[in-house]
């Protein structure tokens, strides 16, 4: 039975296990959770002061794309780090984060704290987290380097084309396209020899 202490009335009762990992959970909560709680609504208020800062970030640059993936974020990437600082954060909206994440799963390692997920952070690509808020419009995305007092923003807007091949994912090669292929190839090395 836990019992509180102020007024001795019971708060519920429960089985000897159950009071054991009960009190475990406690202990461990006195022992760390003020300073994991404090970590977590730190972490929460800088992704939202990051957010807020990109928000009102002008355009630097316009990009036709007939898809948006890897490629165009590696793009942003390396124009904000033509500036001599490190990418941090990438936030988009969920449209475009939807586009990477069925394409180029690879490249990233999703988040699975539910914390983190609430907070916006999807993932981690190239040691930038991937953020997602309704705050971005859809087809535009901001490159965030932000370290102690520094932060520099590089912000695309994205014209979609369906005609453009640009940031569209690579297509896969069918197994008939590769059979005929092998096929030519072992022709030609039988004629050779």
């Amino acid at each position: 039975m836990f019992v509180n202490v102020k007024d001795g009335n019971a708060f519920f009762d429960c089985s000897p296990a159950e009071a054991r990992m009960a009190s475990k959970l406690i202990k461990e909560m006195r022992d760390a959770g003020e300073s994991n709680i404090d970590f977590i609504v730190r972490f929460k208020t800088d992704i939202g002061a990051v957010v807020k800062s990109a928000i009102v970030v002008p355009r630097d640059d316009e990009w036709t794309v007939g898809g948006f993936s890897v490629p165009i974020i590696m793009n942003g990437f390396k124009a904000l780090e033509g500036r001599d600082v490190r990418v941090t954060h990438v936030i988009m909206n969920a449209q475009e984060y939807a586009s990477v994440r069925l394409f180029d799963r690879d490249c990233m390692e999703a988040m699975t704290e539910a914390w983190k997920l609430r907070a916006g952070v999807m993932a981690v690509m190239w040691g930038a987290f991937l953020v997602v808020t309704k705050d971005i419009p859809k087809g535009s995305v901001v490159f965030c380097a932000m370290e102690g007092d520094t932060s520099e923003f590089f912000r695309i807007d994205l014209k979609y084309d369906k005609d453009s091949d640009y940031g569209r994912p690579t297509k896969t090669v069918s197994p008939d396209v590769m059979n005929d292929k092998l096929d030519k190839i072992l022709e030609m090395l039988g004629e050779s020899s």
